[in-house]
């Protein structure tokens, strides 16, 4: 929808071609995206899983429509207010026979307008939120920019709403804004906001914060550090309320931008510090260009997130059963890793448990480790293909065509860009780690709102 109505600005009629089960998203993108009546016809079913004989027998009787459709039903353009939406806060009363029942009612009311995760919401008082925005050097009406997917303005305020349904305390909201922040200004081509938000895979952010504050506000970065319970309160609150925010202003509601076929766990709250005290290496934000003492947070787009036992008191021997996961994932992250120059190389997260980062670092640099896990890991080309051919070579990326024809046993690396792997130190002791496939890039912005500060 978003390229089409680029279409129709250019003057090139355009419209869509929309799957059942799709069509309450595509109303509402076109909506968010400027232009709300951009027509579209409906295709029973999905186009994934059916063959180009199913698929042809799909269109044919859509034609008239999509001809109807370019030349009879022009868009109805709209301004930038009605695009990004300047409707400000407003105060409800929710009304029953004790404290304890309004917040029922008042929750019960806020997952009917969509407005919830599912968990119980804190009310978002006006003291609650007032005693919130103290937590930063921002007035309530900054607004720090328009919100993806939805295009809303998000403002200051608004993201304070967010942190007290959350559970986040004052001292906590610099981090959010500064992961809102990154997702607002990250354009589309780096971190892919968008796409992370709207896909039907599970994508979702990731946040790693780095820096003094991680220690001032609590957050775990130790054992346990994703939670769930008391020692990890402050990530869970925190990663919960990013998920908030992109619902409740940046309009990600299931079914309606956010398409996801299956559903994650991790949608709900993702929220690293890194274990500094025990990083054998520089931390990421230093790696990153950032001073030790500055305080950041990093934001990764992710897809899925698996574990990684190691055991190993040999660095090359890790090293080579990490190689073994990054070539488990061939199949499915390499043909991200085009070759033309404006697309960006998928990014990889290794989430090194303490004990694994001391016994790498005792021979491997990062970059060592990288270069390593390049030239070892590597698939099949029929296992890579695997997942996105099933009829022929139609639609197939240019770049990659000639692994059309060659031997179907044919090893080639998983990871064609050692730089498309960040590796960060988190977690307890013992060897086990966790490991991701990411989205495109991932950006590191400092924390410069800490009121105060």
């Amino acid at each position: 929808m978003h390229d089409l109505i680029e279409f129709e600005k250019l003057g090139i009629p355009a419209t869509a071609i929309v799957t059942v089960g799709f069509d309450g998203d595509a109303t509402h993108s076109a909506k968010a995206f400027g232009l709300p009546n951009l027509p579209f016809v409906l295709m029973p079913y999905t186009l994934t899983s059916r063959t180009p004989d199913q698929i042809r027998g799909d269109m044919d009787p859509l034609i008239p429509g999509l001809i109807k459709a370019l030349t009879t039903q022009p868009p109805t353009k709209v301004t930038i207010d009605t695009l990004v939406g300047t409707r400000g806060t407003a105060r409800e009363k929710f009304v029953a026979a004790n404290g304890l029942e309004a917040w029922e009612v008042m929750n019960r009311e806020f997952l009917d307008r969509e407005w919830g995760d599912g968990f119980p919401l804190i009310p978002p008082t006006p003291q609650k939120v007032e005693a919130m925005l103290r937590g930063v050097n921002l007035e309530p009406s900054k607004v720090l920019g328009i919100l993806p997917p939805g295009n809303a303005l998000a403002t200051v305020e608004k993201i304070a709403i967010n942190a007290v349904m959350a559970g986040c305390e004052p001292e906590q909201l610099p981090v959010l804004i500064a992961a809102v922040q990154t997702i607002i200004e990250t354009p589309q081509d780096e971190l892919a906001p968008r796409t992370i938000a709207m896909s039907t895979s599970p994508h979702t952010f990731v946040m790693l914060v780095n820096g003094p504050i991680i220690k001032r506000i609590g957050l775990n970065y130790g054992r346990c550090t994703l939670g769930p319970g008391k020692p990890g309160r402050v990530n869970t609150a925190i990663g919960r309320a990013v998920r908030l925010v992109l619902m409740n202003v940046g309009h990600c509601w299931p079914g309606r931008m956010d398409m996801d076929t299956i559903g994650s766990p991790t949608k709900y709250s993702m929220c690293l510090a890194e274990n500094e005290d025990a990083n054998p290496w520089e931390p990421f934000h230093v790696e990153r260009g950032f001073d030790r003492e500055q305080s950041t947070v990093t934001v990764f787009g992710i897809t899925d997130w698996s574990h990684v036992v190691d055991y190993n008191h040999d660095p090359e021997q890790s090293l080579l059963n990490w190689s073994s996961r990054f070539s488990a994932d061939g199949g499915n992250g390499l043909l991200d890793n085009r070759l033309e120059s404006s697309v960006l190389p998928t990014r990889h997260l290794m989430v090194l448990s303490p004990d694994n980062a001391r016994v790498l670092a005792s021979r491997f640099t990062k970059r060592g480790i990288r270069e390593f896990i390049a030239g070892h890991a590597e698939t099949r080309v029929d296992w890579a293909l695997a997942a996105r051919i099933s009829a022929g070579d139609a639609g197939f990326p240019e770049a990659w065509r000639w692994l059309l024809n060659v031997p179907p046993d044919t090893r080639i690396p998983s990871v064609p860009y050692p730089e498309s792997i960040s590796i960060i130190v988190v977690g307890g002791p013992t060897g086990k780690n966790d490991y991701s496939k990411g989205v495109r890039l991932s950006r590191t912005r400092e924390i410069d709102c800490i009121a105060g500060g």
